[in-house]
């Protein structure tokens, strides 16, 4: 069983990154970029998102990533609204696959089913879940390449962006140390690791929020 749902696991965290790298690619072509296209990246096909260490960090750390998008925001009407809404989007489509993640696991907990069935179908709805909100969360954190700096330099002069994105070539060692630190400190503390407990924190909220209203 445990292997069994290891291979669901990360059938949910493909599903969910691919998701993620669509909807990126999804919104630059809508704003009129054709490189998305041109590179393949509006396909659901895995290959074509896939980053194999991100897939094997996701499954250890439950952080992870696929292979960026490429894009070309001179294509965009308003650089700037453009730039911001590719970022945003990625990690949108995950807070929104949560949710839904969320209250179905309601529904299920709800139906009149074998419990065994139930219990199942509500664990993979809740792994799927907190897969989606560590995937949003982990891409807001402002460092680049992740999203959440993409989208605090749409809001910078074009210099400070520049000098802002001068940061990418160090930024995984970066998110890594930081992570590291985290997970040091929250152990000689005998505490949950910060990051680790803001994606409870937001999980719960909503998920009590859902069953106040739905149970």
């Amino acid at each position: 069983m445990d292997l069994l749902f290891l291979i669901i696991e990360a059938i949910l965290i493909l599903f969910s990154i691919i998701a993620h790298e669509m909807a990126h690619a999804y919104m630059s072509f809508f704003l009129g970029d054709p490189t998305p296209k041109e590179t393949g990246r509006l396909t659901p096909n895995p290959l074509k998102h896939l980053d194999i260490w991100g897939l094997i960090f996701m499954l250890v750390f439950r952080i992870g990533w696929a292979k960026p998008v490429r894009i070309n925001s001179e294509y965009y009407k308003n650089r700037r609204v453009g730039i911001f809404l590719v970022a945003l989007a990625g990690p949108f489509t995950n807070f929104i696959i949560f949710i839904v993640a969320l209250l179905l696991s309601v529904l299920v907990f709800k139906l009149n089913i074998d419990p065994n069935i139930k219990a199942i179908l509500f664990n993979i709805l809740f792994t799927l879940a907190s897969i989606n909100i560590s995937l949003c969360l982990f891409n807001l954190i402002p460092i680049p390449p992740l999203d959440g700096s993409r989208i605090v330099g749409s809001f910078l002069s074009a210099n400070a962006y520049i000098g802002y994105m001068k940061v990418e070539r160090y930024g995984f060692y970066i998110i890594m140390a930081l992570l590291g630190l985290d997970n040091i400190l929250a152990y000689l503390r005998g505490t949950t690791p910060l990051f680790e407990k803001a994606i409870e924190t937001i999980f719960y909220f909503f998920f009590d929020v859902i069953l106040k209203i739905f149970v």
